[in-house]
């Protein structure tokens, strides 16, 4: 996501076993600022970067530390990654994921996620290890990211070994939910559409209910969807408190392609087990939305979200 609030993006999925040799350590070019970055570390561990702090690079700086023999990857492509990030100012850990156990992660090549990551890997190819350093302005851009303790202004070192090529995102799929109507559920807000599709929520005058609440408004008659799938969605997210919108792919101008187990809980509970062609309401409690609160949308420690969902497709 460009980094959506749905996600981190959580920055939290099949493991693969990675053929990387052992690193003593890493160097690049003299003239690059990721020369200053040493990488150490065993196979199948995560990887320690240390280099003197703070790392200072003007803008964004990419190389691939050992060659792959798979597919380059492309746009559009979904791939499978172990990774870590480091803050550039302070040399701490900002979040890894996909060693010592952990499945790695999915990413791809879109406008979902940040140029920054976009950039390391476009072009690269499967079975690589790539070492980065991106900037705010590629990243998360000068508001930073609270969640991360990222303020807008460091630099953000990433180090990822490529693990596998997903399965490709299909590409004929409808623009909005088309299935049957169904009956609201009572309790929760109610929703009108605009010629497009794109919903208006309206929130009641009544406290949200107290654990998660899933109404189907239009029944598709597509696949079930399960978990562990990526699909392709609109949404559109409203705090409940506030009966603001703090995300929507309507708005983003394009529906949006998710790991579904890479979203917040409420969000993954509420969309599994629905069919294809569906659009569903959701109200998510604040434990299985965002339990401490997310200051870049608004959402508040105990705010109940609200998520309306047309589900186009699943692979």
């Amino acid at each position: 996501m460009k980094d959506s609030f749905l996600r981190l993006r959580r920055l939290a999925l099949p493991a693969t076993v990675l053929l990387a040799a052992t690193l003593t350590a890493c160097s690049i070019s003299s003239a690059n600022p990721l020369d200053k970055i040493t990488v150490t570390g065993d196979d199948g561990a995560k990887p320690e970067l240390t280099f003197e702090t703070p790392l200072e690079a003007e803008e964004f700086a990419t190389t691939v530390l050992e060659e792959g023999d798979g597919d380059e990857l492309a746009e559009g492509d979904a791939f499978t990654i172990s990774y870590v990030f480091v803050n550039g100012t302070t040399g701490e850990e900002l979040f890894s994921n996909g060693w010592d156990g952990a499945a790695p992660e999915e990413f791809g090549i879109d406008s979902t996620f940040p140029a920054g990551i976009v950039d390391s890997f476009e072009g690269v190819p499967v079975g690589s290890r790539v070492l980065s350093i991106i900037p705010p302005a590629d990243l998360f851009g000068a508001q930073g990211n609270t969640q991360l303790g990222l303020d807008g202004s460091e630099n953000v070192v990433l180090l990822a070994d490529i693990v596998e090529k997903a399965a490709s995102a299909p590409t004929d799929y409808p623009d909005r939910a088309s299935g049957e109507p169904q009956e609201p559920v009572a309790g929760l807000p109610t929703v009108e559409l605009a010629e497009n599709g794109a919903p208006t929520i309206t929130i009641p005058e009544t406290d949200p209910p107290a654990e998660l609440t899933v109404g189907v408004l239009q029944k598709g008659d597509g696949e079930v969807v399960e978990a562990s799938d990526d699909v392709i969605v609109q949404y559109t997210g409203v705090n409940w408190r506030t009966g603001e919108v703090f995300d929507s792919s309507w708005e983003n101008g394009a529906p949006a392609d998710f790991a579904l187990s890479d979203l917040v809980p409420g969000f993954t509970q509420g969309v599994a087990g629905q069919t294809v062609g569906s659009q569903v309401i959701i109200s998510i409690p604040s434990e299985l939305g965002y339990a401490t609160g997310n200051a870049n949308a608004g959402i508040e420690v105990g705010d109940t979200i609200v998520f309306v969902v047309d589900i186009l497709a699943r692979y």
